[in-house]
């Protein structure tokens, strides 16, 4: 198991964010798109999927994923809903795979901080397990009754929680992150660096 450099996660987490500048794509794509000028408005309207894809085709989507989810965990029940704080969300549901020392792949759902859940993006663990991967994905308290301070301590207590608990539910192997970069690199960043095997 390779241990957690942090210096290399954050390093990556800094890579990804900066890709697209780097590949040439322009930082403020179109007049008006200046971040830092942009309206409270029209920087919701930039995160708000919904109005790109249209409502019908994102209710769609997600009754596709919610359906698919919720097979996958009626399928695998075994380690779901595993708590790992005191809030209602503060759980895991871990999908271990035949090797116990099969890599790990972790989901920490997006949705703009306010909404999403591991159940409706459960079924985005169906890859990595037809790969022989194990899987685990995280709930947490949602915007705004949490902010996103505590949103971030609540995401470091999983990672303790599955540091410490993981292979007592079958997953022994090293884990891959996959969350929205801000709350990836905030959490893990103040993780102790031998903390979480990691790649």
């Amino acid at each position: 198991m390779t241990a957690l450099d942090r210096r290399a996660f954050m390093a990556a987490t800094a890579a990804s964010i900066a890709a697209p500048t780097a590949l040439g794509a322009k930082e403020c794509p179109t007049a008006g798109m200046d971040w830092i000028t942009m309206s409270l408005q029209a920087r919701n309207l930039a995160y708000n999927n919904v109005e790109h894809v249209g409502p019908e085709n994102a209710r769609k989507k997600t009754e596709g994923w919610a359906a698919a989810s919720k097979t996958l965990r009626e399928q695998r029940p075994k380690h779901l809903d595993l708590a790992y704080g005191n809030g209602e969300r503060n759980k895991w549901d871990l999908y271990p795979a035949n090797d116990p020392k099969a890599p790990c792949f972790v989901h920490i759902h997006g949705g703009y901080w306010q909404r999403g859940s591991k159940e409706i993006f459960a079924c985005l663990s169906e890859g990595p397990l037809a790969r022989g991967w194990s899987a685990a994905l995280c709930g947490y308290t949602l915007a705004p009754e949490a902010t996103l301070t505590q949103i971030t301590n609540e995401l470091k207590s999983a990672f303790d929680w599955l540091n410490t608990k993981a292979g007592e539910h079958g997953i022994h192997g090293p884990v891959s992150s996959r969350a929205p970069n801000r709350l990836r690199a905030e959490a893990l960043a103040t993780l102790p660096s031998a903390s979480m095997p990691l790649r």
